[in-house]
């Protein structure tokens, strides 16, 4: 956390499992009625199709369902595009580092 926001940084390979796990971060703060959401894929180099569908999921929920907004940081070109495609990037801002992220 900092300050109302809550900061996940997902290490490694984000498939099916290690997306789920990434998604169930998020469920305690939510309970607590925090709202703002920074997700610093940084550590992330690899991204496959179920990855992309967790994140997809992920966004669903926090902005639809749940009102909230998302920062995603550390993103890489190729999957700033391949979100880009599958409509994310409308739902959420991205940000070059959390520093600028949190300032929004």
């Amino acid at each position: 956390m900092a300050g109302d926001t809550c900061i996940v940084r997902p290490v490694g390979y984000l498939d099916d499992a290690t997306g789920r796990e990434m998604r169930a971060a998020f469920q305690e703060p939510l309970q607590r009625g925090v709202r703002r959401f920074v997700l610093n894929l940084q550590g992330t180099p690899v991204i496959n199709s179920q990855g992309i569908t967790q994140v997809l999921e992920l966004v669903e929920e926090l902005v639809y369902d749940q009102q909230g907004s998302l920062a995603l940081v550390g993103v890489s070109e190729l999957y700033l595009e391949v979100f880009r495609t599958v409509g994310i990037l409308h739902l959420v801002r991205t940000f070059p580092d959390e520093a600028s992220a949190l300032q929004r």
